[in-house]
């Protein structure tokens, strides 16, 4: 940070510089939700401009996100905490600008060449992932699904995390080739008896680095929105307090996995990151995912996140 300026002039340059970079508001957009005049905006953006806050990317985040970063990386053993300033933002734009961060760290890890396979979960906020990466040649990278498909026909859709990457980045793509969960034990045993799809398993296993999303169970899931679950098994859900969806597993608020349904699921485990000890991103984007997050850290499996600053305060207030 240059010492040109103060920590309070630091914070607004950098909160004004991602609204206007990557939320694309009007300068009197920003006056309004950082209650200053126009005039003001323009110059916290030059100011930004000048001192390097805006590459390619949005370089710098503001002091109070930096000061829960930290926070959260001491509480949770992380590697790397990165909070997002979305307290001004609705909850798709929430969902964009953590999406948009995402991108910047997968960007950083594919421009170093040394990461061969990454292992990718599905959601909105990984979706946004894809969307905002820029194009970059990697033939040598292979993205792997971590988890079964969530569409009825289990096709590749233009929406799909892997499909968008992989169209960025002219690498690989595999997907999991089984819906998210099994009808019954009985057609889980028939799917992971197939040596096609242990291969693939092993192939996410074995990924450097993975990313994944933390889903909220009661607030837009993707667990209601795709009808992954009956309706008896759903409520059994419910009734036992699961809060998150994490690499396939319901979680309740202790990061417990919970009877109901996770027997049936198909994809990698948690206790399986564990045991290989993979870097894991998790990326959380949305305004009502403190619960889900604070689920999935208890795990002990996140090694870094990737969050937007309201769930974030939820986290450190729990």
């Amino acid at each position: 940070m240059t010492n040109k300026i103060t920590n309070y002039e630091y914070s607004l340059a950098t909160k004004a510089a991602w609204l206007s970079n990557v939320e694309n508001k009007t300068l009197s957009e920003i006056a309004r939700y950082l209650n200053i005049s126009t005039a003001k905006v323009h110059r916290l953006i030059s100011t930004a401009e000048k001192n390097g806050y805006v590459k390619a990317w949005v370089a710098s985040y503001p002091e109070d996100c930096i000061a829960k970063a930290q926070q959260i990386m001491a509480n949770f053993s992380l590697a790397s905490c990165q909070v997002v300033p979305d307290k001004e933002l609705n909850e798709q734009q929430s969902i964009d600008i953590t999406g948009y961060a995402a991108a910047k760290e997968l960007y950083a890890w594919l421009s170093r060449s040394k990461v061969k396979r990454i292992g990718v979960g599905q959601g909105r906020t990984l979706k946004s992932m894809a969307r905002s990466l820029p194009s970059i040649s990697c033939p040598g990278v292979d993205f792997v699904a971590i988890s079964g498909s969530i569409k009825q026909n289990h096709a590749i859709m233009k929406e799909d995390v892997i499909h968008d990457l992989v169209t960025k980045t002219q690498a690989k793509g595999f997907l999991l080739p089984h819906p998210y969960f099994a009808l019954n034990q009985d057609k889980k045993n028939i799917f992971l008896a197939q040596p096609s799809i242990l291969a693939l398993h092993e192939k996410a296993l074995t990924s450097e680095r993975i990313v994944v999303g933390i889903d909220d169970v009661i607030n837009n899931s993707i667990f209601t929105n795709n009808h992954l679950l009956d309706e008896q098994l759903w409520q059994k859900v419910l009734q036992q307090q699961a809060v998150a969806g994490f690499f396939g597993t319901l979680l309740d608020i202790d990061g417990q996995a919970i009877d109901a349904a996770n027997d049936l699921a198909l994809g990698i485990k948690i206790a399986e990151i564990l045991k290989c000890q993979t870097t894991v991103c998790a990326v959380v984007g949305g305004k009502s995912k403190g619960k889900a997050a604070v689920a999935a850290l208890r795990t002990g499996a996140i090694t870094d996140l990737i969050i937007g600053e309201t769930s974030a305060d939820f986290v450190l207030n729990y």
